[in-house]
């Protein structure tokens, strides 16, 4: 902070800030996203896009993606849209969707890459949580 005497008090004339800045995440960013493993009970393998767009002082995101999951054997379509919120901090991006949690880095300009996790459900019901990796790139 820089200060100057006014009149015999000291004023504040300008202050810098050396907390890091968020990373810019606004605009269209292609992922690939793997659920579980191979041999998983529950797995996915998806593709598509996140939207980043800055509405106030709220950053909103929508996503498209195609896929398909495959749980105790059968093969679904996992294709489809929806949107959300995110937050920002330094180089970590947070986003809801949908309820589903998902953490990513920016690891490079134009990078991400994270985990998430989503509730789903096996095709007799019981209920499973979905833990997955994905990476984007800025388009």
């Amino acid at each position: 902070m820089e200060g100057a005497e006014d009149d015999g008090r000291i004023r504040e004339v300008r202050r810098v800030s050396y907390a890091p800045r968020p990373a810019q995440v606004a605009g269209v960013w292609d992922y690939d996203e793997t659920v579980g493993r191979d041999g998983d009970r529950y797995r996915c393998q998806s593709r598509g896009t996140y939207t980043f767009a800055r509405n106030g002082a709220t950053l909103g995101v929508t996503y498209r993606q195609t896929g398909q999951c495959t749980a105790d054997g059968r093969t679904v379509d996992n294709s489809g849209q929806g949107s959300g919120t995110a937050t920002v901090a330094a180089n970590t991006v947070s986003i809801v969707l949908t309820g589903c949690r998902t953490t990513a880095v920016v690891t490079e300009p134009g990078r991400m890459e994270g985990t998430f996790s989503c509730p789903a459900r096996l095709p007799d019901g019981q209920p499973v949580t979905a833990n997955g990796r994905w990476t984007a790139r800025r388009r």
